[in-house]
């Protein structure tokens, strides 16, 4: 089906990088005139023997016989991620800074 698998990157070059980032688009459901296809984004660190795989979802391709409508898809998990890094982060720095000052006056 044009339109659905269209921008999807080359698996097998994915295979020989250390890091790599691909869409993975997953077989197509169809129910009546109406075909879905699930998308997710992958990451693969291969480390020696060890791969490490963590995969998202990204967006659902609806095609109703016209060109394929993209509907994103919004990953809280990722926002709550990035949430609790960024509270990390600041709480670390305070923290440091606070050390840093004691050291500075004792």
């Amino acid at each position: 089906m044009p339109g659905i698998n269209g921008d999807m990157d080359d698996p097998g070059e994915s295979r020989r990088r250390t890091l790599s980032m691909t869409t993975v688009a997953s077989p197509a459901i169809e129910a009546g005139a109406v075909t879905v296809v699930p998308v997710c984004r992958t990451v693969v660190l291969r480390l020696g023997p060890a791969v490490f795989f963590w995969a998202r979802p990204k967006e659902i391709r609806v095609v109703r016989g016209g060109p394929a409508e993209r509907v994103p898809i919004i990953d809280m998990t990722r926002s709550v991620q990035a949430a609790l890094f960024a509270i990390a982060a600041v709480c670390g720095g305070f923290l440091a800074f606070r050390a840093w000052g004691k050291e500075k006056t004792s």
